[in-house]
Order: structure tokens, then C-alpha cells, then sequence
């Protein structure tokens, strides 16, 4: 966010799954009601819902009502991946493989799919081709939020604005309407 809104300030407040940012993010935010503009709460839709909630509409309905209720209003946001956070990183295999391990960029393209398939189990993916380079390499690579961080700043911009993922387009049009169009 920071890359494309420069001017914005954020906190991130850390859960343990998408369960607990389902089941306790409007008590955890309820704290930055007066501190904070707005809240944004990202989750997965890839988990161990509710059995009533059968799709990432329902789910982002439901807490998006509970935080408005807990005192958010209109300042709140709820973004809902489907399946996973995962999905998007395969929006750009040469970034992918390049926020995984540098040095061994083209050796993890080969491993990559390459074009627009996406893989069903994004996450399973993502961990099979860093398991292998791991094992190939012998460098120490893993899935966690610097790699997340590295795609998100070495994405191209561009590869940005095509993204026709719903649960993208939602994030960047809650986003602009706050803080304006990106830069």
C-alpha cells in the first residue's frame, strides 16, 4: 500500500489465522476507533468457516456488519481472497520468482508455470517450488510476509492496474475511494 499511497500511514494488527481475524477482528479494532480513519481487514476464504457463510460474499457481509456495528460505520473495509492470499502472487511469475530468491531467479522459472495458469492450490504450489529450491540450492527460502513484501514492492505497476481479480479489484477501489487513485 505504502508504494502505491505513499502519503497514508498504516497499522497492522497481527491474528493467528483466518479464523481469529473472522471471529475477533471487530473486538481487536474496536481499540483504533478513534485513533484510526479507516479499517481494512483482509482474510482467506480458503478455511474452517462458519458452515452458514458458503461464500466469500457472505463472509465479508458478515464482519463487514460486525465492525461497522462495533462502532466502524462506513470507515471499514472487508476483503475477502478466494481461495487465498497465495492467488495473488502468481499474477507475475518473474516477480514471484524473483521475491523467492533472487540469485536464483531462472532456475525458479523453470519450476513456475508459465502464462496465466494459475494453480488450483496456490499455497501447496508456492511451497512445493520453495521446497525444491531449498533442496536444490541449499538456500534457506520460505513463505512468510518478507516474500509477500518483496512481491508487493517489485510488482510492476502495471501488472497492477490489468489485475482482474475480484477480491483485488475490491481492495484497490476501498482504497482509492479513501485516499484517492494511486500513484
Amino acid at each position: 500500500m505504502q508504494r502505491l499511497w505513499p502519503q497514508i500511514s498504516f497499522r497492522s494488527v497481527k491474528a493467528k489465522g483466518d479464523p481469529d481475524v473472522f471471529h475477533q477482528a471487530a473486538e481487536r479494532l474496536r481499540r483504533f476507533i478513534r485513533q484510526a480513519h479507516y479499517a481494512l481487514v483482509i482474510l482467506d476464504f480458503r478455511w474452517a468457516r462458519p458452515s452458514d457463510l458458503e461464500t466469500s460474499h457472505q463472509v465479508r457481509e458478515n464482519l463487514k456488519d460486525r465492525l461497522s456495528q462495533s462502532g466502524w460505520g462506513n470507515r471499514c473495509e472487508v476483503v475477502v481472497i478466494d481461495p487465498e492470499i497465495e492467488i495473488w502472487l502468481w499474477a507475475d511469475v518473474r516477480t514471484l520468482a524473483r521475491a523467492i530468491e533472487p540469485e536464483h531467479e531462472n532456475e525458479i522459472l523453470k519450476l513456475l508455470p508459465q502464462g496465466s495458469v494459475k494453480p488450483r492450490n496456490p499455497k501447496e504450489e508456492l511451497d512445493r517450488v520453495i521446497s525444491q529450491i531449498n533442496r536444490d540450492y541449499r538456500v534457506r527460502a520460505k513463505r512468510d510476509t518478507r516474500l509477500y513484501e518483496r512481491f508487493a514492492w517489485e510488482i510492476p505497476k502495471k501488472r497492477l492496474e490489468r489485475c482482474a481479480d475480484p477480491a483485488f479489484q475490491h481492495l484497490r477501489s476501498a482504497l482509492s475511494s479513501w485516499f484517492g487513485p494511486w500513484r
